[in-house]
């Protein structure tokens, strides 16, 4: 099976965007196990006796069955972001070779400062909301 360098490409493209997405979502999930388990020790009355046992395991199962599509949702918007910074950049060393485009160079790197700070504001976001979906057991969109 022969493929053009055009499809390659495009295949990589789809790559990239699907790891960055799984990355995001791992990272997610993780979150959200921690914050499940750390409310319900919090939450427990009289320490001791109402803590439950497999706190950490039980959060995870608690976040992967309930809140899937929370985390997955949350994951997306954090890798169009970093997805859209990957591709400014790529840009930019494609620019390099072309001559010296002060006022291009300085339009790239203004946009990806801009992205860079979107991202890590969408990232303290998501990890608030990850925090308040395991710990009031809540979607993150209502219908």
């Amino acid at each position: 099976m022969h493929l053009s360098c055009s499809t390659l490409f495009r295949m990589q493209i789809y790559n990239l965007f699907g790891l960055l997405w799984t990355g995001n979502y791992i990272l997610a999930l993780g979150q959200c196990t921690l914050a499940g388990a750390f409310a319900s020790y919090y939450w427990a009355f009289n320490k001791p006796k109402d803590i439950p046992s497999f706190a950490v395991s039980r959060a995870f199962f608690r976040a992967f069955f309930w809140h899937t599509g929370s985390l997955a949702f949350g994951a997306l918007i954090i890798a169009i972001i970093q997805f859209i910074r990957i591709i400014l950049a790529y840009t930019q060393k494609k620019l390099k070779g072309f001559g010296d485009n002060s006022a291009a160079k300085f339009f790239l790197k203004c946009l990806g400062c801009c992205f860079w700070c979107l991202e890590k504001i969408f990232k303290y976001i998501n990890s608030n909301a990850y925090i308040l979906v395991c710990c009031l057991w809540s979607k993150t969109c209502k219908e």
